[in-house]
Parts: C-alpha cells; sequence; structure tokens
C-alpha cells in the first residue's frame, strides 16, 4: 500500500490553540487520531501589543496578532531560529510569513527558549523547546499543525 495514502486515511494534522492570559500563556495540542493532548505551560511573551517600531498593535516586534495559524518547521538557518524550528505561518505565505493586522509582512516569528524576544513566545526551558520543535516536525508529515492564537 502507498505510504501517502495510509497518512491520508489513518492521520490528520495536529490542533492547536494558544491562550494568553496577561502575560502568561499556554499552548495546548491535540491529536484527533490518537486522542493525545501535549500541553505548554509557563510561556511567556514579554513583547508588547504595540508595536515599538510602528505605534501599531502587533506590529514589528510587538506580539504575535491574534488568529488561526500554522506552525511550519523553518526551511533554512537563521540567527535565533535554526533550521527545523516552528515558525507561526498566516495560512496561504510561506513558511516563517505572518501578516499583521495593517496587511504587513512579518517574518520568523516562533515559540522558542531565551531571554529576548522580538515578538516571539519564549519556552520556560530548553528542554520544553526541544519537545515542542520534535512535536511540530513529527506532525508536519501528517499535514502539519494549526494553532488558534487568542487573548482571554
Amino acid at each position: 500500500m502507498d505510504s501517502n495514502i495510509s497518512k491520508s486515511i489513518n492521520f490528520t494534522e495536529l490542533i492547536g490553540s494558544q491562550r494568553r492570559d496577561g502575560y502568561d500563556t499556554i499552548m495546548n495540542f491535540y491529536d484527533p487520531d490518537t486522542g493525545c493532548t501535549y500541553i505548554y505551560k509557563d510561556i511567556k511573551e514579554p513583547a508588547p501589543t504595540t508595536s515599538p517600531k510602528t505605534g501599531k498593535d502587533y506590529g514589528k516586534d510587538a506580539k504575535l496578532p491574534p488568529g488561526q495559524y500554522e506552525l511550519n518547521p523553518r526551511e533554512d538557518d537563521g540567527p535565533v531560529l535554526q533550521k527545523g524550528h516552528p515558525l507561526y505561518t498566516t495560512p496561504g505565505q510561506k513558511t516563517g510569513v505572518v501578516i499583521d493586522p495593517d496587511g504587513k509582512e512579518r517574518t520568523y516569528i516562533g515559540p522558542h527558549y531565551g531571554t529576548e524576544s522580538l515578538g516571539c513566545p519564549l519556552m520556560p526551558s530548553l528542554e520544553q523547546s526541544k519537545s515542542l520543535n520534535f512535536l511540530i516536525n513529527y506532525y508536519e508529515q501528517f499535514g502539519g499543525t494549526t494553532i488558534n492564537v487568542y487573548e482571554k
């Protein structure tokens, strides 16, 4: 049997939600095929809602705008986020491209471990960051990951 047919019949994409409650963020992912739930807590989003560069909500160097995204593995190496690292992507855009509320492109926003952010959620530990990277890369073969980002 063709493995692609088997995957399309037996597996679907990973479904996620990212809930912001002030400064703390929780990511939940659900696999509808296995019933498994993956939860990542204590995520920080230190970037402001209003862009320090443009003065616009969710503009350059501000938080990721609420909405539905794909989490796709990065296709190349970068200075902070390396190849394979999950990147938020507005559906229909190239991997790592997010369209802000003013229609402007923002690029390379992804959850990672660290202490500084220009809009990326910060994972509380390197272990959690690696776990999330593995999860997103694994589910890419089954249709990827969709995540809904919202404010509480």
